[in-house]
Parts: structure tokens; sequence; C-alpha cells
């Protein structure tokens, strides 16, 4: 028996596939997919990644503006505080510019790992990062193409 993958609550070998306390056959093992949690979960990730970056951005850049410009010294805030303030601004700033980044990438947010066994959707795991649901989605497929020759693309 040949294992190519074994997590906490996933063990893929040649012969059977276990998720949590169930077994599955390789053998009737017909498709292997990726899909978010919920239809809109990209959209709906990008949107409040754009409004949070945005906003940490914004406030960022006001903070850096009053600092340059002398107005927190008009306000009576000087010294460490005017330092601390005008860190806290730069921050922000670099937060929010790195937020709106992440939310102009659509490769990035959770993923379910999916598979089609005897004619039944069985969805895998969810607890996976990005790297491991790869590693679990090869490791579905190779056991796949080795129970069953005929599948091979």
């Amino acid at each position: 028996m040949i294992t190519f993958y074994r997590s906490g609550e996933l063990h893929i070998t040649d012969e059977w596939v276990r998720v949590r306390d169930a077994y599955y056959p390789t053998a009737e093992l017909d498709e292997v997919w990726t899909a978010p949690p919920f239809p809109m979960a990209g959209l709906v990730r990008r949107i409040a990644l754009l409004v949070g970056g945005g906003l940490a951005s914004a406030v960022g850049a006001f903070g850096l503006y009053l600092f340059l410009n002398g107005g927190l010294r008009e306000a009576g805030v000087t010294g460490v505080r005017e330092f601390f303030t005008s860190y806290l601004a730069l921050v922000l700033l670099i937060v929010g510019l790195v937020v709106l980044g992440r939310s102009l990438d659509p490769t990035r947010g959770p993923e379910h790992l999916w598979m089609t066994c005897a004619g039944q959707d069985i969805k895998v795991t969810v607890a996976l990062d990005a790297v491991e649901l790869g590693k679990a989605r090869r490791a579905l497929v190779r056991a796949r193409d080795h129970a069953r020759p005929d599948l091979r693309g």
C-alpha cells in the first residue's frame, strides 16, 4: 500500500481515501476539484480588503500630511507624541497599501477540496492552507491515476 498524503483527518493511499471517519475506495474516485466555501466568497473577501485597505491608507496618508505640514504641532501634539502619531500614520499607510495589494490578487482566499466517489460528491477538507490544499489535491489525483489508469490524462 502506497500513502500519497496524510494529515490529521485526511489519509490518501492507493487503495482508499479516509476523510475523518469515512473510507472511500480509490478505484471509485472519479473527479477532484476545489471550490470556494460559497459562490461569492472571493468577491466578499476582495470588497472587505478594498474597504479596509483604503480606509487604513486614507487615515495614514492624512496623518502624514498633518505631520509634514505642521498640523500636529498646531493641534498641540509635540515631542514624543508627535513622533508616535506620525509613526502610526506611516504604519497605517503601509498596512493599507499591502492590504489593497492583497485585495487585487484573485488567487487568494479559502477553498474547499471536493471529490466525486461512486457518483457522490464529498467535501474532503476545509482546514488546509493553500500549500497543503494543493498537496492534498495532487495526492488525490495521483491516487486516482494509480488505481484507475484508464482516467490518466
